[in-house]
């Protein structure tokens, strides 16, 4: 992949892990019905685009073999 669409790509899944966080924080609010579901939803969204984003770091400092 080139590298500004790495970079594309990490600073879309960065908006969504500031997304699943606040909704994370929210959902522990008193009195939200189905919080627990929506605890393990935004937790795994927000754990799987940290995930690309270190996949996505990690591939564009990695040398090049062209």
């Amino acid at each position: 992949m080139k590298l500004l669409l790495k970079f594309g790509l990490a600073i879309i899944c960065i908006l969504i892990v500031a997304f699943c966080t606040f909704g994370f924080l929210a959902t522990f609010e008193p009195g939200a019905p189905g919080a627990m579901f929506f605890r393990w939803a935004y937790g795994g969204v927000g754990l799987g685009c940290i995930g690309s984003i270190i996949s996505l770091v990690a591939s564009a400092l990695r040398p090049s073999s062209d």
